[in-house]
């Protein structure tokens, strides 16, 4: 009598097909292993290609229940550090769908349940108390509700049915901002706001078919903005307070631009606009303490402008625009030197954002994009180099957050739909180097918490290819080459 081996090759096929029946993958595709560590995961999974759920629990209990029947990548990625988060995620997406959860302190739930095309995803990072996102996406394209919460309490509730790009960010430094945002807007809606002591409030309702948002900084007490648009291309209201309360209020039917502008240093002021117009084309400089130098050379068809706040020394913007829409650089200089330098031939809209707290920032971007490029650098400690090239035709940006030392981030990016590269360093140092000829996502996320980490990420993927990399005590090195036996 003849025993099989345990290498039969009957033995092998029928443990190949077991294990393909439970991925519902087919028997030749290659089969990514599944680790779980020491919390509650459930993973139903229905994937063709990936589909994870990665915890990591550090202090009490932590919950993930993944459900998923998506083609390519959908996962939920949560970090408990202090007691409890639950992350419930409901998955019917085609490309990736995620959520990822960051708790420090006390409690964050995200509930996510989606139906995109391409990407949606909720990104929260609560840092004392409590924050609740809440997100109901039925987008083509990408969206998302990013929250910073750094004290007390902040709510958004983002419901979207754009075709293309709609967010809200909030940025909560003391007690409470609320931001609520209706949007069916076919190109970009957003709002943002700073709420720096009190209370703001921001309520967008917006119909527009380009751009719409309300941007608001509240440095003292309290500000109100309410803004309701029906403006074809690009209606806004900015409002500074420095000291009291400001309140504005536009209501606005131009067909190009409309906004409202207002400083208020000492203790009260109201605006209120009421407006028409067909076109408007200004440059509006601020400098308080030593010199600002502006060259604004424009032949734009319908807005171009440049802002520079200069507070403490000296700060230098060059604007050379040929766009057709909008195309503006808006440059804070809070310590000693920031340079901006910005060539765009857009189409739709081009900007670059950079907020200089210590030393230096350089910013160059060089956009010849069809629909929104843009690079946002916060540099808090010394410094930080970003260099954006970008041919994109729907969204391609890079963030940086630098906390103590130096971060670079370079992107060369020629992708067709996103393409972004975000890095955090808390200590020391990280480098980042995204090379991406992707279709569809290609990113790259480094976290670095004490001494220094790389990662380079060479990727010519179709769908999805990234490398992410958590560095908690010196230094490690990803090197990542993408499987390219997919089609």
């Amino acid at each position: 009598m003849t025993t099989s081996r345990p290498n039969d090759s009957s033995d092998r096929l029928s443990s190949h097909t077991a294990l393909a029946a439970l991925t519902n993958t087919e028997v030749n595709d290659f089969v990514y292993p599944m680790v779980l560590v020491s919390q509650s995961s459930v993973a139903l999974i229905g994937n063709r290609r990936v589909s994870y759920a990665i915890g990591y629990n550090k202090a009490n209990s932590m919950n993930i229940r993944h459900y998923s029947g998506n083609r390519r990548l959908s996962y939920a990625i949560g970090y408990n550090k202090a007691n409890s988060m639950n992350i419930r995620h409901y998955s019917g997406n085609r490309r990736v769908s995620y959520a990822i959860g960051y708790n420090k302190a006390n409690s964050m739930n995200i509930r996510h349940y989606s139906g995109n095309r391409r990407v949606s995803y909720a990104i929260g990072y609560n840092k004392a108390n409590s924050m609740n996102i809440r997100h109901y996406s039925g987008n083509r394209r990408v969206s998302y509700a990013i929250g910073y919460n750094k004290a007390n309490s902040m709510n958004i509730r983002h419901y979207s049915g754009n075709r293309r790009v709609s967010y809200a960010i909030g940025y909560n430094k003391a007690n409470s901002m609320n931001i609520r945002h209706y949007s069916g807007n076919r190109r970009v809606s957003y709002a943002i706001g700073y709420n720096k002591a009190n209370s703001m409030n921001i309520r967008h309702y917006s119909g527009n078919r380009r751009v719409s948002y309300a941007i608001g900084y509240n440095k003292a007490n309290s500000m109100n903005i309410r803004h309701y648009s029906g403006n074809r291309r690009v209606s806004y209201a900015i409002g500074y307070n420095k000291a009291n309360s400001m309140n504005i209020r536009h209501y606005s039917g131009n067909r190009r631009v409309s906004y409202a502008i207002g400083y208020n240093k000492a203790n009260s002021m109201n605006i209120r606009h009421y407006s028409g117009n067909r076109r408007v084309s200004y440059t509006i400089g601020y400098n308080k303490a030593n010199s600002m130098n502006i060259r604004h050379y424009s032949g734009n068809r319908r807005v171009s402008y440049a802002i520079g706040y200069n507070k403490a020394n000296s700060m230098n913007i060059r604007h050379y625009s040929g766009n057709r829409r909008v195309s503006y650089t808006i440059g804070y200089n809070k310590a000693n030197s920031m340079n901006i330098r910005h060539y765009s031939g857009n189409r739709r809209g081009s900007y670059a954002i950079g907020y200089n707290k210590a030393n230096s920032m350089n910013i160059r971007h060089y956009s010849g994009n069809r629909r929104v490029s843009y690079t946002i650098g916060y540099n808090k400690a010394n410094s930080m180099n970003i260099r954006h090239y970008s041919g994109n035709r729907r969204v391609s940006y890079a963030i940086g957050y630098n906390k103590a030392n130096s971060m670079n981030i370079r992107h060369y990016s020629g992708n067709r739909r996103v393409s972004y590269t975000i890095g955090y360093n808390k200590a020391n140092s990280m480098n980042i180097r995204h090379y991406s000829g992707n279709r569809r996502g290609s990113y790259a996320i480094g976290y670095n918490k004490a001494n220094s980490m790389n990662i380079r990420h060479y990727s010519g993927n179709r769908r999805v290819s990234y490398a992410i990399g958590y560095n908690k005590a010196n230094f490690k090195n990803i090197p990542h080459n993408p499987d390219t036996r997919f089609p």
